[in-house]
């Protein structure tokens, strides 16, 4: 997707999970893929690689000191380009206001690579499998070239006024949304109508990922990938992630039908 979509998405899932939009400018940060052009669209795309990206992220962007890397030296080339970006976007964020909440700039960043699935396919769980990743079905039911050109042409205006304004975000729920075993749950913690929880979304959005694959990924290995990935951002509890990957389901479902309608 362009910068600019991946902007508004990114902010209304914050949202969703009532965090500080200020950790919006991090949903830029993969697109340092666009350089050197041997790693074009890989290195920032694998989760294998994310929680080094977050910490050189939040040093980079928070202004703290910085050794010398590919990371740290790629988002030092880009920083004032994503500043401009966030400052000519329809958001209303102050680009000099950068948070430092792990938990919200890892949805970010993650939300990037997700959102991505709609316009290319990604090898996201490299080195554990090559399979692609994409919305390969909606892929089909489009001619794609046009989606390509729709995203990569600077056109996605309308896309971006309708996805701010829609009201998917509010993330509504009904019991028979969920099985009966997971009814009985909500309904006993009073989930159903509490904001989404942030590292559930986070949790749900690698999921969602995997389930998107082509060939298809062994659970072992998304499974593995998942727990790998928040035990280096020493998250241990386990996520329960119901409302959220029922969210994402929808949320895939509405991205769609706007764009079929827009392209």
């Amino acid at each position: 997707m362009d910068p600019q979509s991946h902007l508004i998405l990114t902010k209304k899932l914050l949202e969703t999970c009532n965090q500080d939009s200020s950790s919006t400018i991090y949903s830029l940060i993969p697109s340092i893929d666009s350089q050197p052009l041997h790693l074009k669209g890989l290195f920032a795309h694998i989760l294998e690689n994310q929680p080094k990206i977050i910490e050189s992220s939040i040093q980079v962007l928070t202004n703290k000191r910085t050794k010398s890397s590919y990371i740290t030296d790629r988002l030092k080339e880009e920083e004032k380009n994503f500043r401009t970006i966030l400052n000519r976007s329809l958001l209303k964020t102050d680009i000099n206001k950068i948070s430092d909440n792990k938990h919200s700039i890892t949805l970010s960043i993650l939300s990037h690579i997700y959102f991505d699935t709609f316009t290319k396919p990604i090898q996201f769980f490299l080195p554990h499998s090559s399979s692609t990743s994409a919305q390969f079905q909606f892929f089909e039911e489009i001619d794609y070239l046009k989606l390509k050109n729709y995203f990569y042409n600077n056109n996605t205006l309308e896309f971006q006024k309708q996805m701010l304004n829609h009201d998917i975000w509010e993330a509504k729920f009904s019991l028979k949304d969920f099985k009966p075993i997971v009814q009985k749950r909500l309904k006993k913690e009073k989930l159903l109508e509490q904001p989404l929880d942030v590292l559930s979304l986070t949790k749900a959005m690698i999921i969602r990922i995997g389930e998107l694959s082509h060939p298809s990924i062994n659970y072992e290995i998304i499974d593995y990938s998942i727990r790998n990935f928040l035990r280096q951002l020493n998250i241990n509890k386990y996520l329960r992630v119901d409302r959220e990957i029922e969210f994402l389901r929808k949320l895939e479902t509405e991205i769609k039908t706007t764009l079929k309608d827009l392209i």
